[in-house]
């Protein structure tokens, strides 16, 4: 799951720190988040807490994602991709009208299939191969000047081999080879289906919008259980998810020419039944895991943005949230229900120096929900509270010299009952609550268009996010670095494009070293990425050649407190072709 600003999500519970929205369907889980980009209008980043008008689990940020709208026109592209490790995709889109002003449609799909990277050195076979299938319809009414109705409905079939995590197991094979050994060939299935149905009515000085969504994922997972310990088919864990989320937002928006008015209502379900079995094929002996878990979430929130003068503009929001979740594992017979209550507000001024000039200040509170334990070792243990995040912030936006995009930010949040696992044996953890812990830094983003032909972009953050006060049986963590969190992140990049059709594109990218536990003892070595293509641009036809992280870093990344080691992809040489009509 993505993270922003120092304030990555413990995977324990099944709450990220960033929400994703595809065309309003909430992805605000750490599993099952497989997306495919396709016909993207625009893709809309947004730091910082965001909960008033997105709820839980929009902590530390927002990604919006937005397909684009058929229309009158008619317009389509057809493209293919194919590079080493055996890798092809296949893909297109089409929009079209059905009834001039009235019916639209859109169509796109995409099949991907690879070997993977890594090598089972033990069985000699492929170990992450990835077969992808994806399907979205987009259906758009207009019946009147005043009603506009739009149903997404996508569907993706994933048939992959083991996941990228691999066991930091003393016999394992060197990982600057991307191999593993293990007796036990892993598989991951993956269904998901998502609706989308939208609908817009124009009041004579209002917008009325609803909103509801359905997502439905059902995933099997197979892995090797003993940890790559070579007794042919000793240990086997078994993952099954089936998972069931429905919301529904009503919005009411007014504007004029001073007054921004946004008043908005939410409720959510979420039906999610877990299964996990670990097998051990020599003794006979299994155990088992067997829960569901119901949570309900309702809203009430609203905005108001106003225009105190020419220069100088306001902002003010708040959202109240009830947060409802039950539990019932089958297993341990237990039952459990907690409820919480969040209120979640926001205030922002904006002063507007000049056309091209303006500078703001934001104080925003977020919060990441709460969540079931099931492999906590007392019952009064197995529950983690929500965890908060108040933001404060100061940024200046500019636009320079007609060709010089350049913003900049700086902000210091205060975290309150960060979600930390606590050791209390060998094996066995919870997730505690700690007081306090901060992250502040910087952030700057430019732009530089040097002429009509080559443009220049690039970013620099800077972040510290330290614990304040935890210990366990380990230790005591006080003053250590948030893991995940790396110090710093820059990009440069660079882009060419002429009237002949000529295109080239290089970017390079890094990410500072990082800790993968609260210990600050496993430490990530510092990522780097260096990715070009070049290619001919003409009216209806594209073709590239690219290549990714050229230097073939390992770009390894210690994960759930460095038990396992995730791998960067290798370098990754291609063409693509594209046709548009």
């Amino acid at each position: 799951a993505p993270a922003f600003r120092g304030l990555a999500g413990d995977s324990s519970i099944d709450a990220s720190s960033v929400g994703m929205y595809i065309d309003g369907v909430p992805y605000l889980s750490n599993t099952s988040n497989d997306l495919i980009f396709e016909n993207i209008e625009r893709i809309e980043v947004l730091r910082g807490p965001q909960s008033t008008l997105y709820g839980k689990n929009s902590y530390s940020g927002v990604i919006n994602v937005i397909t684009k709208e058929p229309d009158n026109e008619l317009e389509g592209k057809i493209s293919a991709s194919f590079a080493n490790d055996n890798k092809k995709e296949y893909s297109f889109y089409v929009n079209t009208p059905l009834i001039e002003d009235k019916l639209f449609l859109g169509l796109t799909g995409k099949y991907a299939k690879t070997d993977g990277y890594i090598k089972n050195v033990f069985l000699n076979k492929d170990a992450d191969y990835r077969e992808d299938k994806y399907l979205k319809a987009y259906f758009k009414a207009i019946p009147n000047d005043n009603l506009k109705i739009s149903l997404i409905s996508s569907m993706l079939k994933k048939d992959d081999g083991a996941t990228t995590f691999i066991f930091n197991n003393p016999s394992a094979p060197s990982l600057k080879d991307r191999e593993i050994s293990r007796d036990t060939a892993g598989k991951r299935d993956l269904d998901n289906k998502d609706v989308a149905l939208k609908v817009d009515y124009n009041f004579d000085d209002m917008t009325f919008t609803s909103l509801t969504t359905y997502r439905n994922t059902d995933e099997y997972q197979l892995a090797d259980g003993d940890l790559g310990v070579n007794i042919p088919y000793v240990s086997e864990a078994h993952n099954y998810i089936d998972k069931k989320e429905l919301s529904q937002e009503f919005r009411f928006t007014k504007k004029t020419d001073n007054l921004d008015f946004l008043l908005g209502l939410y409720a959510d379900k979420l039906d999610d039944y877990r299964k996990n079995l670990s097998k051990n094929n020599f003794t006979g002996i299994s155990t088992s895991q067997k829960y569901t878990t119901v949570g309900k979430t309702q809203s009430i929130f609203t905005n108001v943005s106003y225009n105190i003068n020419k220069r100088l503009s306001s902002s003010l929001g708040v959202r109240f949230d009830r947060n409802k979740m039950k539990i019932d594992d089958k297993v341990l017979n237990f039952k459990d229900e907690k409820s919480y209550d969040v209120v979640s507000p926001t205030f922002g001024l904006t002063y507007k120096i000049n056309e091209d000039l303006s500078t703001y200040f934001t104080l925003s509170k977020g919060y990441k929900a709460g969540g079931y334990f099931p492999f906590s070792p007392t019952e009064d243990t197995k529950w983690a509270s929500k965890e908060t995040s108040t933001n404060y912030e100061i940024g200046l936006k500019s636009y320079l010299f007609d060709s010089l995009s350049l913003n900049t930010s700086i902000y210091y949040i205060q975290i309150k009952d960060k979600q930390i696992p606590k050791q209390v044996g060998v094996y066995d953890y919870y997730l505690e609550n700690i007081d306090d812990m901060t992250s502040k830094g910087i952030e700057l983003e430019f732009n530089q268009r040097l002429n009509k032909n080559i443009s220049l972009f690039g970013a620099f953050a800077y972040n510290s996010s330290k614990i304040k006060k935890f210990s366990d049986i380990y230790g005591d963590y006080a003053g250590n670095y948030n893991p995940q969190a790396p110090k710093y992140t820059y990009s440069l990049g660079a882009s060419y494009r002429d009237n002949l059709g000529i295109f080239a594109n290089m970017n390079y990218q890094v990410i500072d070293e990082m800790y993968g536990d609260k210990a600050n003892i496993a430490k990530a070595d510092k990522i780097s990425t260096l990715n070009a293509k070049i290619g001919y641009e003409a009216k209806n036809f594209e073709i590239y050649l690219y290549g990714n992280n050229l230097a073939n870093n390992l770009n390894a990344i210690p994960y759930l407190n460095s038990a396992y080691t995730i791998l960067g992809e290798p370098r990754e040489i291609g063409i693509k072709l594209n046709y548009r009509f």
